[in-house]
C-alpha cells in the first residue's frame, strides 16, 4: 500500500520530487532565448516551453509560458534552420498562443507585444501583400500597449515599421507617421541599433537621402554597447552598410 501511494505521488507531483519549479524552467528558457544566435538554441527554447506544461500550477505560470513561446517563435525567421513551411507553422502557433496569453492577462504588455511580433514576422515571411489583414491588428495592439504603458518605446518602433512598410494607397502606409514614431522611440532609447537603422530607412522613404547618409555613417561609427544583443547589432550594422552603399 505504501509503495502504491509513493508511486501515485510521483506521478501526480513530479515537479516537487525532482526539485524543479516553473521558475527554473523559465530561467532556462530565457537563457536559451538570450543566446538564440547559438546553434539550435531557439529550437531548444521552443521544445522546452512545450515540455514545461507539467510545471504549471496557476494561470500566471501558463501566461509566462504562452508569451515566451510567441517570443521565441518570432525569432525563427532569423535563427531557426528550417523550411519556410515549418517556420510559418511555428509562427502561426506563436500567434495563437500569444492571443491566449492576452486572454489570460489583458492588462499585461508581454502577451500583447509578442503576439503582434509573431503576427508581423509571419506577415513578412508570407509577403506583405499576402498579409494585409495582419496590419490593422498589429496597429491596434501597439496602441493598446501604449495605453497600458506610455513608455513602452518598442511599440513606437513597431508602429514606425508598420507605417513605413504598409502600402500607402490600399493600407495605412504613411512615412510621416513612421518618422514621428521612430523619433519617439529614439528619444527613449537613442542608441538602440534597430531604432537607428529604422530611422535611416524612414529618411530614405521620405527621399531625404543626404540626412540618411549622415545618420547611417554616425550609426556605423558608434561603439558596441554591451547592454544590447550583439548579434542583432551586427545584423543592423551590416544592413546599414548595405543601405549606405545603395544610396551613396
Amino acid at each position: 500500500m505504501t509503495r502504491y501511494i509513493t508511486l501515485l505521488f510521483l506521478l501526480l507531483f513530479p515537479v516537487f520530487i525532482l526539485g524543479t519549479t516553473i521558475h527554473d524552467q523559465l530561467a532556462k528558457i530565457d537563457t536559451l532565448y538570450d543566446t538564440r544566435d547559438q546553434d539550435n538554441h531557439i529550437k531548444e527554447s521552443l521544445v522546452l516551453i512545450d515540455s514545461s506544461k507539467d510545471y504549471i500550477q496557476n494561470k500566471r505560470h501558463d501566461y509566462e509560458l504562452l508569451w515566451r513561446y510567441a517570443r521565441s517563435a518570432s525569432r525563427t525567421p532569423d535563427y531557426l534552420v528550417a523550411s519556410k513551411k515549418e517556420k510559418l507553422a511555428i509562427l502561426a502557433k506563436g500567434v495563437t498562443l500569444g492571443k491566449q496569453a492576452i486572454e489570460l492577462y489583458p492588462k499585461k504588455t508581454d502577451g500583447h507585444y509578442w503576439y503582434a511580433i509573431s503576427l508581423g514576422r509571419e506577415a513578412e515571411l508570407k509577403g506583405i501583400l499576402q498579409s494585409l489583414s495582419s496590419i490593422k491588428p498589429i496597429q491596434e495592439t501597439m496602441k493598446i500597449i501604449l495605453e497600458l504603458d506610455p513608455n513602452y518605446h518598442r511599440a513606437h518602433f513597431v508602429l514606425s515599421r508598420l507605417y513605413r512598410k504598409a502600402p500607402k494607397v490600399i493600407s495605412i502606409g504613411d512615412p510621416k507617421k513612421s518618422l514621428k514614431h521612430i523619433d519617439i522611440a529614439l528619444s527613449m532609447d537613442p542608441t538602440e541599433s534597430m531604432y537607428l537603422l529604422e530611422k535611416a530607412r524612414v529618411l530614405v522613404k521620405l527621399k531625404k537621402k543626404s540626412k540618411a547618409r549622415s545618420f547611417l555613417r554616425e550609426f556605423l561609427n558608434m561603439p558596441y554597447n554591451p547592454k544590447y544583443f550583439k548579434d542583432q547589432v551586427e545584423r543592423d550594422k551590416a544592413d546599414a552598410k548595405i543601405l549606405l552603399d545603395k544610396i551613396s
